[in-house]
């Protein structure tokens, strides 16, 4: 299957399937072609030079490491988490790198059902952690200080400074657990 089948058949599956509309189907394919041009460079890149030698368990093959189906073997947990760093690294908002996993769960579900993938490997990642859970906390207890702050008729230059000083000591001292 060459990539473009692959686009089509993904489209079809958006547009049919999961009854989206086009405006949704246009965004989870441009979602889909930047982790399919990131997942190709990823593996065809020397894990040696990547410090990921045998992280991600894929064995590369001069015949198929340029085929989707090879290609589609390879996603991994561990897999879906580094690109889900590296979007984290482009500094992307939240609810951008929500929608590009989205779109990725989407498209492994595909994988799945077309039994391109035995398992849809985002039923393998760890529920969110305690850490996560403890993050969500940190950002209510900011937000609701903010809002104290706010009634007791804080300007909002010091509302904003309070809060940004608040949410960093509170997540430095939780990155120290």
């Amino acid at each position: 299957m060459t990539d473009r089948q692959l686009e089509k058949t993904f489209k079809l599956y958006l547009s049919i399937t999961k009854g989206l509309k086009s405006k949704t189907v246009k965004s989870y394919l441009s979602d889909w072609r930047r982790f399919w041009q990131w997942l190709k460079q990823r593996l065809t890149s020397s894990p040696n030079q990547r410090g990921l030698k045998g992280k991600f368990g894929w064995h590369r093959s001069k015949k198929t490491e340029s085929s989707a189906d090879f290609i589609i073997s390879q996603i991994t947990p561990a897999l879906i988490r580094a690109y889900q760093q590296e979007l984290l690294a482009q500094k992307l908002a939240q609810a951008t790198i929500k929608r590009h996993l989205a779109t990725l769960r989407v498209f492994c579900q595909l994988a799945q059902d077309q039994r391109w993938l035995a398992d849809n490997p985002f039923r393998k990642l760890p529920p969110k952690t305690q850490k996560q859970s403890q993050q969500k906390e940190i950002d209510r207890l900011v937000s609701q200080f903010g809002s104290w702050l706010k009634r007791q008729g804080v300007s909002s230059n010091t509302i904003k400074s309070y809060t940004a000083d608040l949410r960093h000591y509170l997540l430095s001292q939780l990155n120290q657990e």
